[in-house]
C-alpha cells in the first residue's frame, strides 16, 4: 500500500499535468474516476451512512476521503470528493442524492418560472465549504506530490436531473423540452453553464491544478442535438477556464460520435469511455488534445490476467504520450481495491508504447470531416509534437491611426486610386463620429496577447504569436519575418474573421503564403464560422441583449445576424461566403433559442455594381412596417469593434431605426474576450494538428 510518492513522480515533473498538456512523460499517468468511494473499506468506515451532500460540506472529511485512494493506490492525481449537484442543491432547487439511486429532485424543472429557482451562483456565499475543502485537500496532498482535480457537472447532465427529476434511461422530458421550447432550454443551459464555470473557477482559485467537466449522459444525444443544444453551454464553461491555464478534461459516456465536438468545445483532454478504442479516438481527434481512459470498469471484477491483458491493450492503443490511463467510467462499488493497486503498479511499470502510426495524409477519422479548411504553403502540415519551433500568425485588417491617415489608408484599399473628395470627407466624418479613430488596431493586439495566453494555458509552454495586418503596421509580411526570426519552422495563420471569401480572406492568404515562401511551412485556416465556442459566445450575447431590451408583454423583437456584404459577381463566381454567414446565423439563433430571426448584409461598397443583400437598412424599414417593436443586430461577421460596427451599426443603423419608429440594439463585440481568444487558439491548434493534404488544397 503506497504511502509516499511513487518513483519518478515529483513536483517538478508533474507526470499527470505533463500528459494533459501532451508533453513528454516517463510513464503513462493513472487515476480513476470515483477512486474515492465505496470500493475502499476505509472510505466506508469513515463515511458511514450520511448523505454525500452533507459529507461534501465538511472540508476536513473531504480532504481525508480525497487522499485515501492516493495513499492506498499511488495514483498520479486526486479528484475532489464531492458531487456534481452540490451547487444546484446549495441554490435551494430541492435536490437530494438518494443512496443507490442518485440525484433526485422533489419539484422538477417544468417551465420558465423554474428559472427563478436558479439564481446566480456565488461559491463563496452558497458553498463556502467548497474553497475550504479544496485548500484542505491540497495541503493534505502535499506529502504525496500529486495535483488535485476539481470538477463540475456539465450543463446538459445537470439539466437532465433537474428536468427528469432523477436518473433516466430515455431522457424523454429533457428532449421534449429542448426541442419543444428551445428558448427556455437555452436559458436553462446558460444558467447551469454559469454555475459550473463559477464552481470550477472557485476550485482553481483555491488550488486545484486541473478540472474535469462531467457530461456523463450526453451520449444519449445525436451529433446534431449536441451541436445545437449542448455545445454552446459546454464551450462557455470551458472558455471561462481558459485564462487560468489549468488543463480542462471533458468526459462523457457513449460519446463516440460526439468526440470531435467535445474537443472543439475547448477541452485539453477528452475522456473516452470503454466503447471506443483509443487509437480510433486519436484518429478522430488528432494529436492536439490528450486522451483519458479507457478500461471497462466491469473488467476490474474479472480475474487478474484478464485485467492485466486489457490494461496493456489500452496502453498500447493510447500511444504513450498525451495519454492519461483511467477507467471508461467510475470505479464500481464491488471492485477489489487490490485489483486497482495492481493496476496502478502495472501502468507505472509498463514502458511507454511505440507511438501509433499516423493516419494517412488528409485523414481525420472514420467518416469525420475536417472542421477547418486550410491552404498550405508546402505539402503537409506537421504534427503538433514534431521537431521544430511552432508559431501562430493572426491576420487582421488594420485601420487608420489618425484622421490624416484616412486618405492614404483608403487609397491603398482602392489599389492606388485616391477616394474622391466627397467620399473622403464622408469617411473622415464617420471616424470623427466614433471619436476620431477606430480602436481596431489596439483590439487586434489585445487579441494577439489573449491568444498567446490561451495557447500557453493549453500547451504548458509559450508559442510565438505574431499579428500581421493587411492595411496597417505591423504588416503581414513583417509578422512573417518576425516568426522566421523567432526560429519558427511551422506556422498556422488564422484570419480574425470567421467567414471566408476570395475578396477578404483570399487576400490575406495570398500575402501570407507569398511572405512565407520556402522559409517556413505555413497553414492558413480558411474558415471557422461554425466553431462551437464561437457560436456559444455569440448566442450568449444574443440572449443577454434580448433580456436587456425589457420589452413589454406582447412586444416583438427580430434578431438580425449581419456580415459585410460582397459584390454579387463574387458569389456568381462560386464563392460560398453568403452560405457560410447563413450557417453561422442559423447556429447562433438556434443556440440562443430565437424564434424570430434572420440574416442580412451591411456596409456594402460605394460602387455601381450590385452587392449581396438583403441590406440591413432596408430590413430595418421592413421590420418596422411589419409591426416589430425592436430589432437586435448580432454582427456575426465581425469579431471586433471598428468602423463597420461603431458607425455603420451604432450610428447609421440606429438612426435608421429611430426614424422608422423601432427600437435598436446591438450585441457586444467579441473583441479580446478570453473565451473568444480561447476559440482562436483552438482553431490554430486544430490546424496545427491536422494531417497534411496536397499543397494548394483549400
Amino acid at each position: 500500500m503506497p504511502s509516499a510518492p511513487a518513483p519518478g513522480r515529483s513536483p517538478t515533473e508533474g507526470r499527470f499535468l505533463r500528459a494533459c498538456r501532451r508533453l513528454p512523460v516517463d510513464r503513462v499517468p493513472v487515476w480513476f474516476m470515483r477512486q474515492a468511494g465505496r470500493a475502499l473499506p476505509e472510505y466506508r468506515a469513515l463515511r458511514g451512512s450520511g448523505s454525500i451532500l452533507e459529507a461534501a460540506g465538511d472540508p476536513e472529511l473531504v480532504a481525508e476521503l480525497t487522499v485515501q485512494p492516493v495513499r492506498r493506490y499511488g495514483v498520479d492525481a486526486a479528484i475532489l470528493f464531492s458531487d456534481i449537484v452540490v451547487p444546484v442543491a446549495a441554490l435551494g432547487f430541492g435536490v437530494t442524492v438518494a443512496p443507490g439511486t442518485g440525484p433526485v429532485v422533489a419539484e422538477p424543472f417544468r417551465d420558465r418560472r423554474d428559472l427563478d429557482r436558479l439564481p446566480p451562483y456565488d461559491p463563496e456565499v452558497h458553498t463556502p465549504f467548497l474553497g475550504a475543502a479544496v485548500r484542505a485537500t491540497v495541503e493534505a496532498l502535499r506529502p504525496f506530490e500529486v495535483p488535485l482535480i476539481g470538477f463540475a457537472g456539465a450543463p446538459f447532465t445537470v439539466a437532465s436531473y433537474l428536468v427528469e427529476g432523477g436518473p433516466t434511461r430515455v431522457f424523454a422530458r429533457t428532449k421534449a423540452l429542448m426541442h419543444g421550447d428551445p428558448a427556455l432550454w437555452a436559458a436553462l443551459m446558460d444558467r447551469l453553464a454559469d454555475v459550473a464555470a463559477a464552481s470550477l473557477l472557485a476550485q482553481v482559485r483555491a488550488g486545484a491544478q486541473a478540472v474535469q467537466l462531467f457530461d456523463s449522459w450526453v451520449g444519449n444525444l445525436s451529433p446534431d442535438e449536441y451541436a445545437r443544444f449542448v455545445a454552446p453551454a459546454s464551450a462557455k464553461v470551458l472558455a471561462a477556464l481558459a485564462p487560468t491555464g489549468v488543463p480542462r478534461i471533458h468526459f462523457g459516456v457513449g460519446t463516440a460520435e460526439l468526440l470531435p465536438q467535445m474537443a472543439a468545445a475547448g477541452a485539453d483532454v477528452v475522456g473516452v469511455d470503454w466503447r471506443t478504442p483509443l487509437d480510433r479516438a486519436r484518429r478522430r481527434l488528432g494529436p492536439a488534445v490528450a486522451l483519458q481512459g479507457n478500461l471497462d470498469p466491469a473488467l476490474c471484477l474479472a480475474p487478474w490476467p484478464v485485467v492485466a491483458a486489457e490494461a496493456r491493450e489500452v496502453l498500447r492503443r493510447g500511444g504513450g504520450q498525451g495519454h492519461v490511463f483511467n477507467l471508461g467510467h467510475g470505479v464500481l462499488p464491488d471492485t477489489d481495491p487490490q485489483v486497482l493497486e495492481r493496476l496502478v503498479a502495472l501502468v507505472h511499470d509498463t514502458p511507454l508504447p511505440e507511438p501509433l502510426a499516423p493516419a494517412p495524409p488528409g485523414a481525420i477519422g472514420e467518416g469525420d470531416e475536417d472542421p477547418t479548411r486550410t491552404s498550405r504553403s508546402r505539402a503537409t502540415t506537421p504534427h503538433l509534437g514534431a521537431d521544430g519551433p511552432i508559431g501562430v500568425l493572426l491576420l487582421a485588417h488594420g485601420t487608420p491611426g489618425r484622421l490624416e491617415d484616412v486618405e492614404p489608408f483608403y487609397t491603398e484599399i482602392r489599389r492606388g486610386s485616391p477616394p474622391p473628395p466627397a467620399l473622403l470627407q464622408e469617411l473622415v466624418d464617420r471616424y470623427r463620429a466614433i471619436g476620431g479613430t477606430s480602436p481596431l488596431v489596439a483590439i487586434s493586439e489585445a487579441q494577439r496577447a489573449g491568444v498567446a495566453r490561451a495557447l500557453a494555458g493549453r500547451l504548458g509552454r509559450c508559442l510565438p504569436v505574431a499579428l500581421g495586418q493587411k492595411f496597417a503596421e505591423p504588416r503581414i509580411e513583417a509578422a512573417v519575418d518576425r516568426l522566421v526570426a523567432a526560429g519558427c519552422r511551422r506556422v498556422v495563420g488564422v484570419v480574425l474573421a470567421p467567414h471566408s471569401s476570395v475578396v477578404s480572406v483570399g487576400e490575406y492568404r495570398r500575402r501570407a503564403l507569398a511572405a512565407a515562401a520556402d522559409r517556413l511551412e505555413l497553414t492558413v485556416v480558411d474558415r471557422w464560422h461554425l466553431h462551437p465556442g464561437l457560436v456559444a459566445l455569440l448566442a450568449q450575447r444574443v440572449r443577454r441583449s434580448l433580456e436587456d431590451l425589457r420589452l413589454a408583454p406582447g412586444e416583438r423583437t427580430f434578431v438580425l445576424c449581419t456580415a459585410h456584404s460582397v459584390p454579387e459577381r463574387v458569389v456568381a463566381g462560386g464563392d460560398d461566403y453568403p452560405a457560410q454567414v447563413r450557417a453561422t446565423a442559423e447556429a447562433v439563433l438556434g443556440a440562443a433559442g430565437v424564434a424570430e430571426g434572420g440574416v442580412c448584409f451591411q456596409s456594402a461598397g460605394r460602387t455601381a455594381e450590385a452587392w449581396v443583400g438583403p441590406d440591413l437598412l432596408q430590413e430595418i424599414d421592413r421590420l418596422a412596417a411589419e409591426g416589430y417593436q425592436a430589432v437586435l443586430v448580432c454582427p456575426v461577421g465581425f469579431v471586433s469593434d471598428h468602423l463597420e460596427v461603431l458607425y455603420d451599426l451604432d450610428v447609421e443603423a440606429a438612426a435608421r431605426a429611430a426614424a422608422a419608429g423601432i427600437r435598436f440594439a446591438r450585441t457586444p463585440s467579441l473583441n479580446d474576450d478570453p473565451g473568444f481568444c480561447a476559440v482562436v487558439a483552438d482553431v490554430a491548434l486544430t490546424a496545427l494538428a491536422a494531417e497534411g493534404e496536397p499543397a494548394g488544397a483549400s
